[in-house]
């Protein structure tokens, strides 16, 4: 998993974007998807099942942190969006006169909430980890899936939010949804929602 964990360093340094959403799950199974492993060796149970959906949900976690940084990591030279996905909606990120993505057609929105759709449905299957951990780590777990499902959920509603900063909860909003989180024990089901037709793939259970 180490050796993993370097690739996914290695891809990170070298990043000059990805081609398609295949390539883009390499780079978030290399990184969030190798620590969330590492973290399972750590409280457990360790399992073939367990590991892949501690896996499924590392990657689930970075692809909400790709839609909620997609404007800072465009400042800083970086896009992390499939290329194909770009091309085929004839998306080319830019700033517009205030400094915002630039989305006049509604195009770079229809992208991202389908990416956010997508993320969703591996949220559904990380999530069938929790059930497998003890009390205290199941807890932990829940909590901060459900910080990041929600920050998910508000970029699927309006994907403009994330257009002119980088979107985070208040501290007493996370608490709240930490604690629904918990009170549920992470109930979630498949995403919903037309999709844009022919954009990338979902993941394999």
């Amino acid at each position: 998993m180490f050796a993993e964990l370097i690739d996914g360093a290695r891809m990170e340094i070298d990043w000059t974007g990805c081609r398609d959403f295949d390539e883009l799950i390499v780079y978030c199974r290399r990184g969030a998807g190798t620590i969330g492993k590492l973290c399972l060796s750590i409280f457990g149970p360790v399992s073939t099942a367990t590991s892949r959906y501690a896996e499924q949900l590392g990657i689930a976690l970075q692809q909400t942190n790709i839609l909620r940084d997609v404007r800072e990591d465009f400042l800083n030279g970086r896009i992390y969006l499939p290329r194909d996905e770009l091309d085929r909606l004839g998306v080319r990120l830019r700033l517009d006169d205030t400094g915002a993505l630039d989305d006049p057609d509604g195009r770079l929105a229809a992208l991202l909430r389908f990416s956010a759709d997508r993320a969703a449905d591996w949220y559904s299957l990380g999530l069938r980890l929790i059930p497998h951990l003890d009390r205290r780590s199941a807890a932990c777990c829940a909590a901060m899936s459900g910080i990041y499902r929600r920050q998910l959920a508000l970029i699927r509603a309006s994907p403009a939010v994330v257009y002119d900063r980088r979107i985070s909860l208040s501290g007493l909003k996370k608490a709240q949804v930490a604690a629904a989180a918990l009170a549920s024990s992470v109930t979630c089901g498949p995403a919903h929602g037309p999709l844009p037709a022919d954009l990338g793939s979902h993941p394999s259970h």
